[in-house]
């Protein structure tokens, strides 16, 4: 054997890639990668009852006696021997040599028991196996090559589409590459052409100041010299007339009395301090700006987004979807837990207990330390923490939130008079504006505006920048929690305190109300959040009840769903409801810790997320698109997007 063959050996098959060295007892998963027995117990924590693949992040149950109950590599253990004694002779082609058991010494491994799917020796079939179904391993072999080839060849097949796939994602990177430069480049273009705009106005509203004030200026200039004349006229009338009276005789006064007369009285009629009539004086020269023009200039900027489109990666893609979910299901006769070393090691990994995990990039950065699990059809189904927003201040309390355009998460904090703005790619808070008022929930109206439910029941709607446009005074709400706003634009509102829901028309005039207290079909207890789906069916999460019902647009009670408890189906205080575009219904189930999708009939499916996924006390829920959720943790002061 060549030392270059002997070093690939070593290097591919007998280093575990956990220690990197030589490997120490292999102990193989279930997704077939290998590693040393230490090294997986210094993995696995404690008293964990999974384990995550190192590699693959691939995730199965643990036996009962944890990573000792893993099955061993029979190949690895064999190669290493076979380097260890240098008899290499066979390496190239299937070697018909004896494998050793490991349970017993030197007996060789020659039997194989149907039931475990293992190979084993003698003595096995003596003790740990003798009450089962053993052929020769000669007998079953051949059978077991030849499916496995077929598989392999199967896999390999697959290859391509993969390596096709990683070539397209890396034009699709550079292309994203790009498309973030042209895009930048475009925003500086137009910045500096708005800013080259607001150059010119300001030399022209300085023009203009400048043409403007010269003419008050002349008109004061002028006004003033005639006064000036009118006061050298004045003081030398009254010189004149001062030294007649002091010099003159009877005659002399007499004789020009008239005269002085005649000149102080018309000097005495001239205009003075508030009389006057100068038009100047009754100008004043201002600058002129609305409170709103600055976000005019913003808006005319524009903005960013991401549209999803339909490209030529879409077919690549959902043929990559189907090849993972086909090598994810684990094999209905595959027991890759049990070991030959202790066969009362566990039995098989249920497929609900086991999470295949995604091989398509996220499109996002993974968090540290969080779950990342992919879709799943079991019950309790993990879900990927995409990002998660913190406030600036350590005091938000997100209580409500709202997606706009699939690109805004709108958030109204209720400990604070404002509304907070984030971007939904990058969790990035993009604007906060001030609302007058203690916030409890916003909606996104059909034309794209955010109305915003105050405290004392009144509803404030605003552009997509903030600028308040129109104001609803409140209807006789009690104690407003919860707001939606329906395709006709008409306004949901939960009254908690009022245990009822009240309907008010687009224009903020009351519609209708319904409900009242108690447990009946019609009537609520403590009522939070509201919901419309695209039939404008009305979904009111009744607290006090633990129950979601539902009424259709007129109020008419349609069903109802959920008891109080901790089991599937079930609530405890449940707060957060919104639906996706089939009208499945999504609740946040406020002190079991997780939220829960059911049919449009109330039929349970799945936990969306829980608080396996890190998830504390959800208090209210929106949707990005149909697998992206949007959820807000009151207590913890965040906001967090989960793919589900």
């Amino acid at each position: 054997m060549s030392a270059k063959i002997l070093d690939e050996i070593t290097e591919e098959f007998l280093v575990c890639k956990i220690c990197f060295e030589d490997y120490k007892k292999p102990k193989v998963l279930p997704c077939l990668h290998t590693f040393c027995e230490g090294c997986l117990v210094k993995y696995v924590p404690g008293k964990a009852r999974n384990i995550t693949c190192p590699l693959c992040r691939e995730e199965t149950a643990l036996p009962d006696n944890g990573v000792a109950g893993l099955k061993g590599n029979f190949l690895i253990s064999s190669l290493r021997e076979k380097l260890r004694t240098g008899n290499m002779e066979k390496a190239g082609a299937a070697d018909d040599g004896d494998t050793r058991c490991h349970s017993h010494g030197d007996c060789p491994v020659r039997f194989y028991c149907e039931p475990c799917e293992i190979p084993v020796c003698a003595q096995c079939v003596k003790k740990d196996h003798k009450t089962h179904k053993h052929v020769f391993m000669s007998d079953v072999v051949t059978e077991k090559r030849e499916h496995l080839s077929e598989l392999l060849l199967a896999a390999r097949e697959k290859v391509p589409v993969f390596e096709t796939a990683i070539r397209q994602l890396s034009e699709a990177e550079d292309s994203k590459r790009e498309e973030r430069e042209r895009v930048e480049s475009e925003v500086i273009s137009t910045a500096e052409k708005v800013v080259a705009a607001i150059q010119q106005q300001q030399d022209y509203l300085l023009t203009m100041l400048d043409s403007i004030y010269l003419a008050e200026h002349r008109e004061l200039q002028e006004e003033k010299d005639r006064v000036e004349t009118e006061l050298v006229s004045l003081r030398s009338s009254c010189d004149f007339t001062e030294k007649v009276l002091q010099f003159g005789n009877d005659a002399e006064i007499l004789s020009v009395t008239n005269q002085m007369t005649g000149r102080l009285q018309k000097l005495s009629d001239v205009p003075l301090g508030e009389d006057l009539k100068i038009d100047s004086l009754s100008r004043e020269i201002r600058y002129v700006m609305r409170d709103d023009d600055m976000s005019w200039v913003a808006e005319k900027m524009g903005h960013v987004e991401c549209h999803m489109r339909v490209d030529r990666h879409s077919q690549l893609v959902e043929e990559i979807e189907k090849t993972i979910e086909k090598f994810s299901k684990p094999s209905s006769g595959m027991d890759l837990a049990r070991d030959p070393e202790n066969p009362a090691s566990p039995k098989k990994v249920k497929p609900s207990e086991r999470r295949p995990t995604s091989l398509i990039p996220n499109g996002v950065p993974e968090l540290e330390d969080e779950p990342l699990w992919a879709k799943s059809n079991a019950p309790f189904a993990g879900a990927t923490l995409l990002l998660q927003t913190e406030a600036p201040s350590a005091g938000l309390r997100p209580c409500g939130v709202a997606v706009r355009g699939e690109m805004d998460i709108v958030v109204a904090d209720s400990d604070s008079m404002v509304v907070q703005v984030f971007s939904s790619l990058t969790g990035n808070l993009r604007h906060t504006f001030n609302v007058d008022i203690y916030p409890k929930d916003v909606a996104i109206t059909p034309e794209g505006n955010i109305a915003i439910l105050g405290c004392d029941g009144s509803i404030k709607l605003c552009t997509p920048q903030g600028r308040l446009f129109r104001h609803n005074d409140s209807s006789g709400v009690v104690d407003p929690v919860g707001l939606a706003v329906d395709s006709n634009g008409r306004f949901v509102i939960s009254d908690a305190d009022g245990h009822q829901v009240k309907v008010l028309n687009p224009n903020g005039t009351p519609a209708f109300a319904f409900g009242g207290y108690g447990d009946d079909d019609t009537q609520f207890d403590d009522p939070s959040y509201v919901a419309v789906n695209h039939r404008n069916d009305i979904i009111v999460s009744d607290e006090g009840n633990h129950c979601i019902k539902v009424f259709d647009s007129s109020g008419k009670f349609l069903r109802r769903f959920g008891t109080q408890g901790e089991e599937e189906g079930q609530f405890d205080h449940p707060k957060g409801v919104c639906a996706d575009s089939h009208g499945n219904i999504l609740v946040a189930d406020w002190l079991n810790n997780r939220v829960a999708l059911f049919s449009s009939d109330g039929q349970f499916q799945r936990y969306i997320v829980a608080s396996t996924d890190r998830l504390r006390r959800p208090c209210a829920v929106a949707l990005i698109s149909d697998w992206k959720l949007v959820v807000s943790e009151y207590n913890n002061s965040r906001v967090k997007v989960f793919r589900f």
